[in-house]
């Protein structure tokens, strides 16, 4: 039977989805502009209740979503002019250079905490968890190679050259409540994973005698008591 989607999670156990009545191929093309052709036979209405399982109604209810998002005429509109190449060029030029700006990044950053406050946040890392699952080597080899750590590393140290950008983020890890999220993850993350805390004190003290981090190690400490030091007198 033909069907637009899939029920179940596993794959062993899926199954089609019927399509009830409902020409889903003929509305994704009338949505991008292409005539349709008339169905050979009339669909017949059925209540989906009586052919549908709560699962597969829900599926149901997001490709109807879809359909009617694609169909609307501002995304009908965005889709043509997309498809333009010297429009699509423009509008990615106007978005890197707005971007470059103080003002603009300060709008995108307002924005999206303003979105952060409404947004349910329990959905949000249930699906940033999937993604790291299922593209957790991806993510990994990337990071690893020389290039992207090189130009991280040029981000983060012209970030961190920018007084604001350094008081604000010195002002959030030395916060009570960050210090407080930090060791409660840090013990859940223990007590779910035990044979990670062996491991942890293994990685330190292999760390510690490398005497080029023993040598780097006592020069930071050495300089934090005298700027405390220092500090006090003032």
């Amino acid at each position: 039977m033909d069907g637009f989607g899939w029920d179940g999670t596993e794959a062993a156990g899926r199954r089609k989805v019927p399509v009830v009545g409902f020409d889903f191929e003929a509305v994704f093309r009338n949505s991008d502009g292409e005539a349709a052709k008339e169905p050979d036979v009339a669909a017949q209405r059925v209540p989906l209740g009586e052919l549908l399982s709560p699962r597969e109604l829900l599926s149901a209810l997001a490709v109807v979503r879809e359909i009617l998002r694609r169909a609307s005429p501002l995304s009908r509109a965005s889709r043509k002019r997309w498809r333009d190449p010297v429009a699509r060029q423009r509008m990615i030029a106007g978005i890197q250079l707005a971007t470059r700006t103080p003002e603009a990044r300060r709008r995108r950053s307002e924005s999206a905490l303003r979105a952060w406050r409404v947004r349910d946040r329990e959905k949000q890392r249930q699906m940033t968890a999937r993604v790291w699952r299922e593209r957790r080597a991806e993510y990994l080899a990337r990071m690893r190679r020389p290039e992207y750590r090189r130009q991280m590393s040029e981000i983060i140290r012209a970030k961190w050259a920018e007084p604001a950008f350094r008081d604000k983020r010195l002002a959030q890890i030395r916060s009570p409540e960050a210090r407080q999220r930090v060791s409660l993850a840090m013990r859940r993350y223990f007590e779910g994973h035990p044979e990670a805390r062996g491991q942890r004190a293994e990685a330190m003290r292999r760390l510690w005698r490398d005497p080029a981090h023993r040598k780097w190690r006592g020069e930071r400490i050495r300089a934090g008591w005298a700027a405390a030091r220092l500090a006090s007198k003032t």
